[in-house]
Protein backbone atom coordinates (compact mmCIF):
# COMPACT_ATOMS: atom_id res chain seq x y z
CA UNK A 1 0.00 0.00 0.00
CA UNK A 2 1.29 3.42 -0.84
CA UNK A 3 0.10 6.73 1.38
CA UNK A 4 1.89 9.89 0.91
CA UNK A 5 1.50 13.36 2.75
CA UNK A 6 3.74 15.19 -0.42
CA UNK A 7 2.17 18.25 -1.71
CA UNK A 8 3.32 17.77 -4.78
CA UNK A 9 1.11 14.10 -4.95
CA UNK A 10 -2.44 15.21 -6.25
CA UNK A 11 -3.79 12.37 -4.61
CA UNK A 12 -3.20 8.35 -3.25
CA UNK A 13 -3.46 5.16 -5.01
CA UNK A 14 -3.63 1.92 -3.32
CA UNK A 15 -2.53 -1.31 -4.52
CA UNK A 16 -2.73 -4.91 -3.25
CA UNK A 17 -0.60 -7.97 -4.58
CA UNK A 18 -3.65 -10.57 -6.31
CA UNK A 19 -3.59 -13.55 -8.37
CA UNK A 20 -2.29 -13.08 -12.03
CA UNK A 21 -5.90 -13.66 -13.20
CA UNK A 22 -7.84 -10.78 -10.83
CA UNK A 23 -9.04 -8.81 -13.64
CA UNK A 24 -10.52 -5.68 -11.08
CA UNK A 25 -8.66 -3.07 -10.83
CA UNK A 26 -7.40 -1.32 -7.89
CA UNK A 27 -9.39 1.99 -7.34
CA UNK A 28 -7.19 5.66 -7.50
CA UNK A 29 -8.39 8.74 -5.40
CA UNK A 30 -7.38 11.46 -7.82
CA UNK A 31 -8.59 14.24 -5.66
CA UNK A 32 -6.68 16.42 -3.51
CA UNK A 33 -8.66 18.68 -0.65
CA UNK A 34 -5.27 20.90 1.18
CA UNK A 35 -6.69 23.58 3.89
CA UNK A 36 -3.09 24.58 4.42
CA UNK A 37 -2.89 28.11 3.17
CA UNK A 38 0.70 29.07 2.41
CA UNK A 39 1.78 32.98 3.27
CA UNK A 40 1.82 34.73 -0.10
CA UNK A 41 5.43 36.19 -1.22
CA UNK A 42 6.22 39.80 -0.21
CA UNK A 43 6.74 40.52 -3.69
CA UNK A 44 3.00 40.38 -4.58
CA UNK A 45 1.63 42.06 -1.39
CA UNK A 46 -0.12 45.02 -2.71
CA UNK A 47 -0.57 43.98 -6.24
CA UNK A 48 -3.86 43.65 -7.87
CA UNK A 49 -2.54 39.90 -9.14
CA UNK A 50 -2.44 39.17 -5.89
CA UNK A 51 -6.00 38.25 -5.81
CA UNK A 52 -6.54 36.95 -9.38
CA UNK A 53 -4.48 36.93 -12.43
CA UNK A 54 -6.71 36.87 -15.55
CA UNK A 55 -6.00 33.91 -17.13
CA UNK A 56 -9.67 32.50 -18.14
CA UNK A 57 -10.51 33.86 -21.50
CA UNK A 58 -14.18 33.52 -19.70
CA UNK A 59 -13.09 36.63 -17.41
CA UNK A 60 -11.86 38.45 -19.88
CA UNK A 61 -14.46 38.46 -21.55
CA UNK A 62 -17.17 39.09 -19.47
CA UNK A 63 -14.82 41.92 -17.85
CA UNK A 64 -14.36 43.67 -21.43
CA UNK A 65 -18.65 43.87 -21.53
CA UNK A 66 -18.39 45.76 -18.79
CA UNK A 67 -21.28 44.35 -16.56
CA UNK A 68 -22.54 46.12 -13.56
CA UNK A 69 -20.58 45.09 -10.42
CA UNK A 70 -23.58 42.85 -9.05
CA UNK A 71 -23.84 41.08 -12.78
CA UNK A 72 -20.40 40.24 -12.02
CA UNK A 73 -20.78 39.39 -8.35
CA UNK A 74 -23.19 36.86 -9.67
CA UNK A 75 -20.92 35.61 -12.63
CA UNK A 76 -18.37 35.12 -10.63
CA UNK A 77 -20.59 32.97 -7.82
CA UNK A 78 -21.60 30.24 -10.40
CA UNK A 79 -17.86 30.24 -12.49
CA UNK A 80 -16.05 27.56 -12.65
CA UNK A 81 -12.42 28.00 -13.51
CA UNK A 82 -12.15 24.21 -14.47
CA UNK A 83 -13.64 24.21 -17.19
CA UNK A 84 -11.09 26.10 -19.19
CA UNK A 85 -9.14 23.43 -20.09
CA UNK A 86 -5.85 25.13 -21.32
CA UNK A 87 -5.56 27.00 -17.84
CA UNK A 88 -6.38 23.87 -16.26
CA UNK A 89 -3.50 22.17 -18.07
CA UNK A 90 -1.04 24.98 -17.65
CA UNK A 91 -1.83 24.88 -13.82
CA UNK A 92 -1.45 21.61 -13.21
CA UNK A 93 1.60 21.64 -15.14
CA UNK A 94 3.24 24.17 -12.28
CA UNK A 95 1.25 22.46 -9.65
CA UNK A 96 4.42 22.02 -7.39
CA UNK A 97 5.64 25.60 -8.08
CA UNK A 98 2.27 27.20 -7.50
CA UNK A 99 1.79 25.53 -4.12
CA UNK A 100 4.76 25.89 -1.70
CA UNK A 101 4.81 29.10 0.75
CA UNK A 102 6.24 32.51 -0.75
CA UNK A 103 5.70 31.24 -4.28
CA UNK A 104 7.22 34.09 -7.00
CA UNK A 105 5.30 32.18 -10.17
CA UNK A 106 4.35 34.09 -12.67
CA UNK A 107 1.17 32.13 -12.46
CA UNK A 108 0.49 32.72 -8.41
CA UNK A 109 -2.23 34.23 -6.81
CA UNK A 110 -4.91 33.45 -4.17
CA UNK A 111 -7.15 31.99 -6.62
CA UNK A 112 -4.35 29.41 -8.71
CA UNK A 113 -3.24 28.49 -5.28
CA UNK A 114 -6.81 27.88 -4.04
CA UNK A 115 -7.68 25.81 -7.05
CA UNK A 116 -4.36 23.63 -7.15
CA UNK A 117 -4.62 22.66 -3.03
CA UNK A 118 -8.65 21.64 -4.34
CA UNK A 119 -8.74 19.50 -7.16
CA UNK A 120 -11.26 17.10 -7.78
CA UNK A 121 -12.67 18.12 -4.28
CA UNK A 122 -15.61 19.94 -5.52
CA UNK A 123 -14.36 23.32 -3.50
CA UNK A 124 -14.31 26.54 -5.74
CA UNK A 125 -12.18 29.38 -5.16
CA UNK A 126 -14.19 32.32 -3.11
CA UNK A 127 -15.48 34.39 -5.59
CA UNK A 128 -14.32 37.55 -3.50
CA UNK A 129 -10.90 37.04 -5.24
CA UNK A 130 -12.64 37.46 -8.54
CA UNK A 131 -15.28 39.72 -8.28
CA UNK A 132 -14.09 42.13 -5.46
CA UNK A 133 -10.31 41.85 -4.77
CA UNK A 134 -8.96 42.10 -9.04
CA UNK A 135 -12.05 43.32 -10.35
CA UNK A 136 -11.89 46.63 -7.73
CA UNK A 137 -8.55 46.62 -7.44
CA UNK A 138 -7.54 46.84 -11.27
CA UNK A 139 -10.24 49.41 -11.77
CA UNK A 140 -9.21 52.06 -8.50
CA UNK A 141 -5.56 51.61 -10.17
CA UNK A 142 -6.50 52.34 -13.55
CA UNK A 143 -9.67 54.51 -13.70
CA UNK A 144 -8.97 56.15 -10.37
CA UNK A 145 -5.27 56.92 -9.92
CA UNK A 146 -4.60 58.81 -12.35
CA UNK A 147 -7.14 61.36 -10.80
CA UNK A 148 -5.99 61.97 -7.41
CA UNK A 149 -3.17 64.30 -5.42
CA UNK A 150 0.14 62.53 -5.00
CA UNK A 151 -1.44 62.73 -1.14
CA UNK A 152 -4.80 60.35 -2.70
CA UNK A 153 -2.23 57.91 -4.97
CA UNK A 154 0.09 57.13 -1.79
CA UNK A 155 -3.50 56.41 0.30
CA UNK A 156 -4.29 54.36 -2.40
CA UNK A 157 -1.36 52.39 -2.41
CA UNK A 158 -0.84 52.03 0.97
CA UNK A 159 -5.00 51.04 1.48
CA UNK A 160 -3.75 48.10 -1.42
CA UNK A 161 -1.16 47.19 0.18
CA UNK A 162 -2.11 46.80 4.14
CA UNK A 163 -5.31 45.24 3.02
CA UNK A 164 -3.55 42.21 1.38
CA UNK A 165 -1.47 42.27 4.68
CA UNK A 166 -3.75 41.69 7.30
CA UNK A 167 -5.42 39.61 5.08
CA UNK A 168 -2.49 37.16 4.96
CA UNK A 169 -2.55 38.08 8.77
CA UNK A 170 -6.11 36.57 9.30
CA UNK A 171 -5.03 33.52 7.19
CA UNK A 172 -1.73 32.91 9.30
CA UNK A 173 -3.72 33.47 12.12
CA UNK A 174 -6.55 30.90 10.89
CA UNK A 175 -4.11 28.05 10.25
CA UNK A 176 -2.97 28.03 14.33
CA UNK A 177 -6.29 28.62 15.74
CA UNK A 178 -9.62 28.98 15.98
CA UNK A 179 -10.21 33.01 16.60
CA UNK A 180 -8.58 35.57 14.68
CA UNK A 181 -7.93 39.03 16.91
CA UNK A 182 -5.88 41.73 15.43
CA UNK A 183 -5.01 45.06 17.60
CA UNK A 184 -4.67 48.43 15.42
CA UNK A 185 -1.21 49.68 15.27
CA UNK A 186 -2.75 53.58 15.80
CA UNK A 187 -3.16 54.09 19.56
CA UNK A 188 -6.76 54.79 20.91
CA UNK A 189 -7.77 52.57 17.87
CA UNK A 190 -9.99 49.51 18.66
CA UNK A 191 -8.84 45.86 18.11
CA UNK A 192 -10.92 43.62 15.60
CA UNK A 193 -12.06 40.00 16.57
CA UNK A 194 -13.96 36.66 14.50
CA UNK A 195 -14.12 35.02 17.72
CA UNK A 196 -16.02 31.65 16.08
CA UNK A 197 -14.30 30.97 12.88
CA UNK A 198 -12.89 27.43 12.96
CA UNK A 199 -9.29 26.83 12.29
CA UNK A 200 -8.62 26.11 8.63
CA UNK A 201 -11.83 26.85 6.56
CA UNK A 202 -11.09 30.27 6.39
Amino acid sequence: MAETGDIKATGVFRSYMTPSGYTQRAQADTGRCDLHVPPAADSIIGRCEYYYRPLHCEFREKVEKLPSFNELVDWAKKFDPWSDGAVTKELLGKRDRLIPPQCTDSDWSRHSNFMMRHIGCGHKPPSYYLSYGYYYCSNYGAKLKPMLSDAGKDWLDNARFFLQKNMELGLSLNMNQDVIQMASRIEGKRSFSMPDVMQYPL
